[in-house]
């Protein structure tokens, strides 16, 4: 279950909160209202004494979360965010950087492959080593890759991307 909301501009530890409380809201939704959230030594949260996996997320007023019965990761970024050229070109696979220099909007581009290798690193919960080693030139909505689905989605300004094991 994928949820998310927007709270407008809030200071990061507002934003940090709010994407717990609406997690707080899916859970009770699925019937889970006595959980603690616990993060194992990558830093990837979890629930307590839970099979339900959770990803969350938070960029300028958006905040989201996802569960599943499966591994799973959720980015989000603002379309508008600035990004260095040195940071693209250290991010990126050949295939990407391809992509990226004949997009329409180089700098947006990257932010959508950017989200899809978030996500998948919050679903590894290898951290920020694992960017490298994945590349998604695909400019589909929805695709398979490295065994799991894929799906990017653009709301009022923010790129949100998620991974979810097969």
């Amino acid at each position: 279950m994928i949820a998310y909301s927007y709270i407008g501009s809030a200071a990061y530890t507002d934003l940090h909160n709010a994407a717990y409380a609406l997690l707080d809201d899916i859970l009770e939704k699925q019937g889970i209202t006595d959980h603690t959230v616990c993060k194992d030594d990558a830093g990837r949260p979890f629930l307590s004494g839970n099979d339900i996996n959770i990803s969350l997320t938070h960029c300028g007023g958006l905040v989201a979360c996802m569960t599943s019965e499966k591994y799973c990761g959720i980015d989000a970024e603002k379309t508008d965010r600035t990004v260095r050229e040195s940071i693209i070109k250290r991010v990126c696979s050949a295939e990407e950087l391809s992509l990226i220099m004949v997009s329409d909007d180089p700098r947006r581009e990257f932010l959508r492959i950017w989200t899809l290798k978030e996500a998948y690193s919050k679903m590894c919960g290898k951290g920020m080593a694992v960017v490298r080693e994945v590349s998604f030139p695909e400019r589909d909505r929805e695709f398979e890759a490295y065994g799991c689905i894929f799906r990017t989605y653009e709301l009022n300004g923010h790129f949100l991307s998620v991974c979810e094991r097969l």
